[in-house]
């Protein structure tokens, strides 16, 4: 028990001892003397219980001046109790745009228009110009021919809590206003079980993913059976347990209906939620409509336009995907970011350690280059030791980001991968910005330019080839 609590626990306990020798010794003359004193120690333990007391405590008459007010209510106002005592509390002490409307209700209190006991909130000035946000609990005061001549009110300071409040409420609208406009998929699984083991229901989804699957709107879809949307429901069910047992699935390919039946390839991302026990929530995930993507895939494909050794694309292959994006970007009007990265040392692992570990290290960056950056991008190995990519949709201001996600996962590679060599990537970012007419060939050198500002500079530092 807290110090405070412990004493006011035995102010009331004195209290109640002398209530009761009051009643007896008001029985005899004699005990009179002694009466009085003890009532006197009585308002003493009144007025210490009002001051020890956690909350703001005052007292304002039908004048709507202050009577009285606690150590606590005092501190929270910034001045001193005499200072308070006697001043109008609203016009004084209330924040000016509620002082109307607070008037109001303490007018209709005292009056009984309204019951006592009922819970308001409202901002109180303090000395130094700040406010404080009080919830007020308030009960009347009456004489002995009851007539009410004055309110009682106790408070709470809830200025953190509330603040607290309006700052979370304010980032989860900001959140929501994202997911409505943003252009993939989000959706949120619950995870429930029946006697055929756990399975995942739809409970949220946004706009976008209610369009991507043929609905008008997000309330239609959700009515809808997730598992219509399939063509395989034994795809879902292998997405399902993959997720349950691993907490995760990136960028998983699956073949999906629209509400018409018209097919559709989304690569999809899930990531799974847990509570205190480390029981699994819920799953949040994005869809991405790749079908477009997957179409060129397979026309590349037939036409060899295909790296053997990495499955990227190669450089024909990428001409004509990346020739085709500008000209999506040029209608949509949106910036597209083009890497080039040239692998450090390729020519000293293929002399020292053979051309074997050589094609290896390719494979690593390739393998890198995909699990960085998303499905949509389009990636290609253009040379021996050259990789370009064209990442979708991607403003000039995250090339910092680009970058620092490229190296991040190199060193991440390098620390995990039991490799003979180290891989080591040189970076040039370039930007597209819809009308300049600028074609691919053009963004490639520009980026491979940037690309061997940045080699030279790791060739001053003695760790360039």
């Amino acid at each position: 028990m807290k110090t405070g609590d412990m004493k006011k626990e035995q102010l009331l306990k004195e209290r109640e001892k002398r209530l009761k020798q009051i009643a007896r010794l008001k029985q005899s003359a004699a005990g009179y003397k002694n009466a009085l004193a003890l009532l006197q120690q009585e308002r003493d333990t009144a007025r210490q219980y009002l001051d020890f007391a956690g909350v703001i405590i005052v007292v304002i008459d039908s004048a709507q001046k202050v009577v009285l007010i606690n150590n606590r209510g005092a501190e929270i106002l910034g001045y001193r109790r005499k200072d308070i005592i006697g001043k109008n509390w609203f016009d004084t002490f209330v924040a000016e745009r509620m002082r109307d409307s607070v008037k109001k209700v303490f007018t209709r209190l005292i009056t009984g228009k309204i019951k006592s006991g009922e819970y308001y909130e409202n901002a109180v000035l303090t000395k130094n110009g700040g406010e404080k946000i009080i919830a007020w609990h308030n009960s009347l005061l009456k004489d002995k021919t009851g007539r009410v001549y004055a309110t009682l009110s106790s408070g709470d300071d809830v200025t953190e809590r509330k603040q607290m409040y309006d700052t979370l409420k304010g980032n989860e609208e900001r959140f929501r206003t994202i997911v409505e406009n943003i252009d993939v998929g989000i959706y949120r699984i619950g995870i429930y079980k029946n006697k055929d083991g756990p399975y995942g229901r739809l409970i949220q989804a946004n706009q976008a993913l209610a369009q991507m699957l043929g609905y008008t709107s997000v309330n239609e879809f959700l009515k809808a059976s997730i598992l219509d949307h399939y063509q395989d429901p034994e795809e879902r069910k292998r997405f399902i347990k993959d997720l349950l047992s691993s907490g995760s699935v990136k960028d998983r390919e699956l073949h999906l209906l629209k509400c018409n039946g018209a097919s559709l390839w989304a690569a999809i991302t899930g990531n799974a939620q847990y509570d205190e026990s480390g029981t699994i929530k819920w799953i949040d995930g994005i869809i991405e409509d790749i079908s477009d993507r997957k179409m060129m895939e397979e026309e590349l494909r037939a036409l060899s336009l295909i790296d053997e050794l990495t499955d990227l694309y190669n450089r024909r292959g990428f001409l004509t995907l990346a020739e085709q994006q500008l000209r999506i970007a040029d209608r949509s009007k949106r910036q597209q970011s083009l890497l080039f990265a040239d692998l450090d040392n390729l020519k000293w692992i293929n002399d020292t350690l053979g051309h074997k570990e050589g094609d290896q290290a390719l494979i690593d960056t390739a393998h890198i280059l995909r699990e960085t950056f998303r499905k949509s991008d389009i990636i290609a190995r253009i040379g021996g030791d050259e990789f370009v990519l064209l990442a979708i949709d991607t403003p000039s201001t995250y090339t910092k980001l680009l970058s620092s996600r490229l190296q991040q996962a190199v060193h991440a590679h390098n620390q995990a991968a039991n490799r003979p060599f180290t891989l080591s990537i040189s970076l040039g970012i370039t930007h597209y910005h819809p009308g300049q007419s600028r074609s691919v060939d053009e963004l490639i050198a520009e980026a491979d330019e940037l690309m061997y500002q940045q080699k030279a500079q790791k060739q001053n530092r003695g760790k360039g080839k």
